[in-house]
């Protein structure tokens, strides 16, 4: 990025296309996370931490001086398509559980991760030779055909840690419509090598089939065509929010069973606070003034917006904060986007967004219909949408939106 009047580095925008691969030993006191069940959560937390944070379309961005403010997730965040991927069969997988009266069988289910996003097929019991439903599919967004598509052969132990039983090489989302169908041989490692072949090791585990179904996002038609569903995306500008909950704020998306969130995003608290510190000042001499008119607590919360609590304590002289009324807007600047169904559209179903803290609970829900979307789909214009508090607290929750849905066309994908 530009910024000031000569070129110059204004920002460094950075983040991952794939989840890396995270390699950790424990020591120490630690040294009990290298427990095979105890290495299995914390690996799950690791990378759900990074892919929150680092893996696209998320994205962490380093500032070197102010300029005009500009929307740092332009050319990030928007979604070329939909990969869907359906889990189909494996045949010669080892044997995991050991039986006293017949031969080792296992649990099988597979887990298949694009980008930030890991889904985890159905288990199949007592099976080396596994069939998974037709039903076993799920839709990766896809922001960039070279992504790459890693996928993992696990035996389901409930008491123990989940045993790998082989992965297929690695491929980019590009080359995985063109397997669609075809054998993948399962070794014990296989790993995506940018430049030449996948690395992989181990002997042959068995063969994995997969179906791999590109599909288009274009413009809703108007006709009565079979539909393949919808991309919903939701650009969110500008989201506004009690002082108490600026330090770090994320927005989530649910719509039925599916459900996306943004990255978290911070707001320059030195600046807030400073804001805050100058409104506590105003509305406590507003307060005392007031108190000193004669003015009842019950009015000078009408008049001022606080708690009447709240006013009751500034006229006794305790030190009680009021800056609950006051809200930090902040530049967000991020877009997230859900596949939907056809008929979650037609039935107009809704969108529940939700705003959390970094400790992941739950400070605001507002909903808004799929249908209005549609509708609303040919506006290039944010619209704000004002969120319901959770909180006893409440307080002004509000974010500039613009929502739209694309409809999902089966394609070729071409490199």
């Amino acid at each position: 990025l530009l910024g000031g009047e000569n070129p110059a580095v204004g920002a460094v925008k950075f983040y991952f296309t794939d989840l890396p691969d995270i390699d950790y030993r424990f020591s120490g006191i630690a040294a009990v996370a290298n427990l095979p069940l105890i290495k299995k959560l914390c690996r799950l937390a690791v990378n759900k931490v990074v892919c929150n944070m680092l893996v696209r379309p998320n994205f962490q961005m380093m500032e070197f001086f102010e300029y005009k403010k500009q929307d740092f997730s332009h050319g990030i965040n928007d979604p070329i398509g939909v990969l869907r991927v359906t889990a189909v069969s494996a045949k010669g997988l080892t044997g995991s559980d050991w039986h006293l009266f017949s031969k080792s069988t296992s649990d099988p289910f597979l887990q298949v991760v694009v980008g930030d996003q890991i889904w985890q097929s159905s288990s199949v019991t007592k099976t080396c030779d596994p069939v998974w439903p037709e039903t076993d599919t799920y839709e990766f967004i896809v922001y960039d055909k070279t992504q790459v598509v890693s996928i993992t052969v696990f035996d389901s132990d409930c008491f123990s840690s989940d045993d790998q039983l082989g992965r297929p090489a690695p491929v980019q989302v590009v080359d995985a419509v063109k397997l669609s169908g075809k054998p993948l041989p399962l070794f014990e490692e296989a790993k995506f090598m940018v430049r030449g072949k996948p690395y992989t090791s181990g002997p042959g585990k068995g063969e994995l089939r997969m179906s791999f179904t590109w599909l288009n996002s274009i413009e809703p038609r108007s006709s009565k065509t079979q539909s393949e569903g919808f991309l919903l995306q939701v650009d969110i500008g500008k989201i506004i929010v009690p002082v108490r909950h600026a330090k770090s704020v994320q927005v989530r998306l649910r719509v039925a069973e599916r459900e996306a969130q943004s990255r978290y995003v911070k707001s320059p608290m030195d600046r807030v606070q400073a804001v805050v510190n100058t409104v506590d000042g105003v509305l406590k001499n507003i307060i005392i003034k007031g108190g000193e008119l004669g003015l009842s607590a019950k009015t000078l919360s009408q008049q001022t917006g606080l708690e009447e609590g709240v006013v009751v304590e500034v006229l006794k002289g305790e030190d009680a904060s009021v800056s609950t009324v006051v809200a930090a807007t902040v530049n967000f600047d991020s877009s997230i986007a859900i596949p939907v169904k056809s008929v979650h559209v037609q039935s107009g179903e809704e969108v529940t967004i939700e705003m959390r803290e970094r400790s992941g609970a739950v400070v605001a829900r507002g909903k808004i219909k799929l249908s209005d979307a549609l509708l609303s789909t040919a506006s290039k214009e944010h619209t704000r949408v004002h969120l319901d508090s959770t909180e006893k607290e409440g307080g002004g929750f509000a974010a500039d939106v613009r929502v739209f849905l694309k409809e999902l066309q089966v394609a070729t994908l071409d490199k």
